[in-house]
């Protein structure tokens, strides 16, 4: 709940609303815009949408031809799943452009406004962001570092015994492992080496010979 000017601004995701005087199983796809469109309880129906226009004008009948021929804010029943669910949309209407504005759920009578997509990714966004911050954090917690190898991974963990089992077979192929990429390591330096410098040792090599070429 947000305050603003001294006064309380009820976040409406958190709201929720029904009417006690109808029986969920009352609540049928003809009559669950009409359950919804209750401007004197409902906190999510605007009384001065479209829809209580035409009920006033239509002695507090809907007419849906009438409705759709007027521009502005309206409400209409996009899915139903009887009794279960229904879902109502409130929408604007602009000629022939129908805008979505929020959507609401009916739930056995229970009323909710439907979170936007931005809430839903941003939420499930912090989850993931959540569960890979766990994942990194016992990834670090069980990996070493070593000045001359580097980082590894740490021995396999016992949780009976709360610590790390030593595999002589493992430790063994990690040792080769390590021992390989080391000599592989050098070998690459030591080419590396001739292939820079090998210029210079030919030069050398050239000035050497014509050097005994002119004492002869």
């Amino acid at each position: 709940m947000a305050h603003l000017g001294g006064l309380a601004r009820v976040n409406p995701l958190e709201q929720q609303w029904y009417d006690p005087g109808v029986h969920p199983q009352e609540i049928t796809e003809e009559r669950a815009l009409d359950y919804f469109s209750q401007p004197d309880s409902n906190p999510f129906y605007d009384r001065q949408c479209n829809n209580q226009r035409v009920r006033q004008q239509n002695f507090g009948k809907l007419d849906l031809a009438h409705l759709r021929s007027l521009q502005g804010t309206e409400y209409e029943l996009v899915h139903s799943q009887t009794p279960e669910l229904h879902v109502i949309q409130k929408q604007i209407r602009k000629s022939d452009e129908v805008s979505a504005v929020a959507q609401y759920y009916i739930v056995r009578g229970n009323v909710f406004q439907a979170p936007p997509v931005a809430a839903v990714l941003n939420a499930r966004l912090k989850t993931v962001a959540h569960e890979i911050r766990l994942a990194l954090s016992e990834a670090l917690s069980i990996t070493e570092f070593d000045p001359v190898n580097g980082s590894k991974w740490k021995q396999a963990y016992d949780m009976e015994e709360d610590t790390y089992r030593v595999d002589p077979a493992r430790s063994k192929r990690t040792d080769e492992y390590i021992e390989r990429t080391q000599t592989k390591r050098v070998w690459e330096s030591i080419l590396a080496l001739e292939r820079n410098f090998q210029g210079a040792v030919n030069e050398q090599a050239a000035v050497a010979a014509a050097a005994a070429t002119a004492a002869a």
